[in-house]
């Protein structure tokens, strides 16, 4: 207002301007008190509509803010993360079609610190408020914002008093940027490790940080860190989804992977001899990976010039550290100036300056926390310089047992021109039933145990093979001699399992 009246008053006495700058200054002051108890604010950065649209389904948080700035929307009840935005022309928008639960009020915040909240037009009555009042605690495997976290990937009964377990806050993207993506799609898995495992618990989390200015750069390990934790999204479509919850055993508890308590050293042929059991094989640690650029180009910068060296690591789960309850960030230990693929093979090549953060080996399981199946997890990656949080993003590092080989092979399909009917003896075909777990873990999973011994009676029949007998002995889990599962790779080469290439 004042900048209006200098720009066509210009004639005006100094007087008449003084008065009409008392005025205004106090017009202002009028209504920024007036707006504190609504939110509605005149500074440069504000939340002009919260509404929502029930005949829709949809929430649609928008306002205004300074360019280039990144605006996070949360409930400002119970902080719970709702979307971001970036400030174009002056406005920004949030909207979520279908969430989980709606609001009663809204907090959205620029990444210069300036915030605002605003009550949601149209809430519905039963509106999320809990105001940082721990909700009832839901049953097993109920829906709850906020759960859909890996946490632990041990078999048992939920925590009485479980709820949404803390998320590390969306902040920063202010004077940096971290872009993160995953480098295997959707990674297959297993619901069950006791016979055969088809890949191991496994994901790739690559991370480039950005120091913003006229010339942007990007940081090393040794200027910024990159750390992820578990976060959730309150539009997921699994926590509107009743079938979700297959990974629910009988008796309530939930199942998650069976993979460190039968696999672990199955996966020993990989590695040359004697190495793995040096490494941690404690449950939610993911497999040892090696870093190739120290295997294939040391520190001189040299493809094999004789100063290579192994170093190898592990990562972990988001929240092995406390299941069910806790979200500590783990960090990505690994980084890369230069990316070798493969450079002893004519078709190999050199990444240069990739200038990345890895996080290789970050174990997932197909279940969330309250047994749903959840084959898009998400986790929040953070950029760290001198010890502060300076930027923010949420990449999916996915997991499925879809790629299941049941539909063929499991005791459902005993009929028609399939793989499962051409073994020679049918009363060979097992069922879930054949499962000695069966009653203790989902159905799901006791499926899977009898389509994997299926698959192996076929290939002993079909190939000479003995996989069924020569794998039964010999392998002690907790001082017990139980079946060694088969990995197909051992004998089926695939570059997803050849780490040091």
């Amino acid at each position: 207002m004042l900048v209006y009246t200098l720009k066509h008053f210009q004639k005006t006495t100094f007087l008449t301007i003084a008065v009409m700058i008392l005025f205004t200054t106090a017009l202002l002051i009028s209504v920024d008190t007036k707006a504190h108890d609504d939110g509605d604010n005149e500074s440069s950065f504000k939340i002009k509509e919260a509404k929502w649209d029930k005949d829709k389904n949809r929430l649609t948080i928008k306002g205004k803010g300074d360019k280039n700035r990144d605006i996070t929307v949360t409930n400002a009840d119970t902080g719970t993360f709702i979307g971001t935005d970036e400030v174009d022309d002056g406005k920004w928008r949030v909207r979520i079609s279908d969430p989980a639960s709606v609001p009663c009020r809204v907090r959205a915040e620029q990444s210069d610190g300036q915030s605002d909240e605003k009550d949601v037009k149209d809430a519905p009555d039963d509106c999320d408020d809990h105001g940082g009042v721990t909700p009832p605690p839901p049953p097993v495997g109920a829906v709850s914002i906020n759960s859909t976290s890996q946490n632990s990937t041990d078999v048992g009964v939920l925590p009485n008093d479980l709820g949404p377990v803390p998320e590390q806050p969306f902040v920063g993207n202010n004077t940096h940027r971290v872009m993160a993506i995953n480098d295997l799609g959707m990674h297959c898995g297993d619901f069950d490790t006791r016979i055969a495992s088809i890949l191991p618990p496994f994901q790739v989390l690559l991370a480039q940080v950005v120091e913003k200015g006229l010339t942007p750069r990007l940081l090393n390990s040794t200027q910024a860190e990159v750390v992820y934790s578990a976060v959730s999204n309150p539009n997921d479509p699994i926590l509107n989804n009743p079938n979700a919850f297959t990974g629910v055993a009988p008796d309530g508890s939930v199942f998650k992977t069976n993979f460190w308590e039968i696999s672990g050293q199955a996966y020993d042929p990989f590695y040359p001899e004697g190495i793995l059991p040096l490494f941690s094989s404690a449950a939610d640690v993911g497999l040892p990976v090696p870093n190739v650029e120290h295997l294939f180009i040391g520190s001189d910068g040299i493809v094999n010039s004789g100063d290579e060296h192994l170093s190898a690591v592990q990562h972990a789960m988001p929240g092995m550290t406390a299941p069910y309850l806790g979200n500590e960030p783990h960090t990505a230990d690994e980084f890369y100036g230069d990316k070798p693929f493969f450079v002893n093979f004519p078709f190999g090549y050199v990444a240069e300056q990739v200038n990345w953060f890895e996080g290789a080996g970050i174990p997932f399981a197909a279940y969330d926390d309250f047994g749903r199946e959840a084959p898009y997890p998400l986790v929040r990656v953070q950029a760290n310089v001198a010890g502060t949080t300076v930027a923010t993003t949420d990449t999916v590092l996915p997991i499925s047992g879809e790629a299941s080989c049941k539909n063929c092979h499991s005791p459902d399909v005993t009929t028609g021109s399939h793989p499962g009917a051409a073994l020679v003896n049918m009363t060979d075909v097992a069922g879930e039933m054949n499962d000695p777990a069966m009653g203790n873990v989902p159905v799901s999973v006791s499926v899977e145990y009898a389509t994997d011994l299926n698959i192996l009676k076929l290939h002993d029949q079909k190939h000479g093979t003995t996989l069924i007998t020569d794998t039964t002995v010999d392998f002690p889990v907790a001082g017990v001699a139980k079946f060694k599962p088969v990995v197909c790779q051992v004998c089926h080469y695939t570059p997803a399992l050849d780490l040091a290439q």
